[in-house]
């Protein structure tokens, strides 16, 4: 069954470019990368039917610069810009390109919710607007005919871009078609269902390479089948020998972690539960054996607990993970394994017409460490700051709609900023009636690494 033509609406755009950095002329080596700020972002945020799009910084900058496209139009959406407030608007049926100038570092972000039509899979879909990738990793797809996946591609610059796009399944790499030399025009962006590369994987593994220009991706995974819902799929990190999926919703609904081993060696990988008392080894996961090239699903069993957690994956080959959560049979979510806060991150907690709290899932994978959350209305006004102290290896909530959790009624607070001290990581996670959606916590982009350089003398 082919997607219907309202499924494959066109999706909006929010996000980061890379800092632009002139080196002198007579440079000709380079030493280890540094920290640079952030001088000019752009973002793509996905739109199917109506959905509600926020864009937000960390700071008001009242003299900066924005703009917002919708595409393929090319309008101006001036509703959407604003450099000294939390704009919260929906928006209908079409793509949406934002970019964003800022030479103050301000961090600016952009976030889409929504709730998906019953032929859609129905369910709660909130999610950050992607950046410029160069290579992204995605588990939990599908291609079949009640599970299927849509990549969209967008073109952030006024040059071509290039896209090569890779698949795995449980019995090994996936044959696609038409899925290397994906060519983007200026501006362009472009829809691809899984089921038009390769038609009938119900669970697949994909990668998105950027072989050239600014490009960025954005994942939409729906299922009308006995399970039902959507979900943004974030990206994962990129095989890696050692990783940790924290945000994994609580509950006694269904668990399963799913495992990428993209390598031509057997890998074998040990999972620890990381949960409010600890570390444990969940029954029949010290040694999980994942063959090459391929992808598995694997139930969480009942000892890793019903309370919020993350996994931390230790293994001999690099691997990727991801775990999907259905609470029931109506919606379910997504954690993946994303970087440590080492930056402030901004999360919505007010979206409207879709959901008007969230709760953080946080955990300190390494030693012990303290998050501070600090709350603020939609003019940007500071509204108050809760704390909580993380021992190691446990995993903590904070109810960001929690009466009396801030000076004020939880109605009144539009985003929350988080920073921590200590090596943290975690998820929102949020609901709407029984439709769940859950986004992985990413520091705002104020730096990014630039190569060091040094003169050929």
């Amino acid at each position: 069954m082919r997607p219907t033509r309202e499924f494959l609406l066109p999706l909006v755009a929010a996000a980061v470019l890379a800092v632009v950095w002139v080196l002198p002329a007579h440079v000709d080596a380079e030493r280890a990368p540094h920290a640079v700020k952030v001088t000019q972002s752009a973002y793509s945020c996905p739109i199917v039917g109506g959905t509600t799009v926020v864009a937000g910084r960390l700071a008001a900058h009242p003299g900066s610069k924005a703009t917002a496209t919708a595409l393929p139009s090319g309008e101006a959406v001036k509703r959407l810009v604003s450099s000294n407030s939390w704009v919260d608007s929906p928006v209908e049926g079409d793509a949406l390109l934002a970019m964003t100038t800022d030479a103050k570092g301000a961090g600016p972000v952009g976030f889409t919710g929504g709730v998906a039509t019953k032929k859609d899979g129905g369910g709660l879909s909130v999610g950050s607007c992607p950046g410029v990738v160069q290579d992204a990793w995605y588990l939990g797809a599908g291609s079949g005919a009640k599970h299927l996946t849509t990549v969209t591609l967008t073109n952030l610059s006024d040059s071509p871009a290039v896209a090569d796009i890779s698949m795995w399944g449980d019995h090994g790499p996936v044959d696609a078609v038409n899925a290397d030399g994906i060519v983007l025009e200026s501006f362009q962006t472009r829809r691809i269902t899984l089921e038009s590369l390769a038609a009938g994987e119900p669970d697949l593994a994909v990668r998105v390479q950027s072989r050239r220009g600014a490009l960025s991706a954005a994942v939409r995974d729906t299922s009308t089948a006995v399970f039902g819902g959507t979900e943004p799929i974030s990206s994962t990190l990129s095989p890696t020998r050692h990783q940790v999926i924290p945000g994994i919703a609580g509950g006694a609904g269904s668990k399963q972690l799913l495992l990428l081993n993209p390598g031509r060696t057997t890998a074998r990988v040990r999972v620890e539960a990381l949960g409010k008392d600890g570390a444990l080894v969940p029954t029949g996961l010290d040694d999980v054996k994942v063959g090459a090239g391929r992808t598995i699903s694997l139930d969480l069993p009942k000892s890793a607990g019903n309370d919020p957690l993350a996994l931390r994956l230790t293994s001999d080959y690099p691997l990727s993970g991801s775990v999907r959560t259905a609470e029931s049979n109506k919606d379910y979510t997504y954690a993946v394994a994303g970087p440590v806060l080492d930056g402030p991150a901004i999360v919505p907690v007010s979206i409207k017409g879709v959901v008007k709290d969230a709760t953080l899932v946080l955990t300190a994978p390494k030693k012990s460490a303290t998050v501070t959350v600090t709350a603020y209305d939609s003019k940007m006004r500071k509204q108050g700051d809760t704390t909580l102290a993380l021992k190691a290896d446990t995993t903590g909530t904070i109810d960001l709609g929690k009466a009396k959790l801030f000076d004020v009624p939880s109605g009144d607070i539009a985003y929350v900023v988080v920073t921590s001290a200590g090596s943290v990581e975690g998820a929102a996670v949020y609901a709407n009636g029984k439709g769940r959606s859950a986004m992985p916590l990413s520091p705002a982009p104020l730096k990014t690494l630039a190569p060091d350089v040094r003169s050929g003398h």
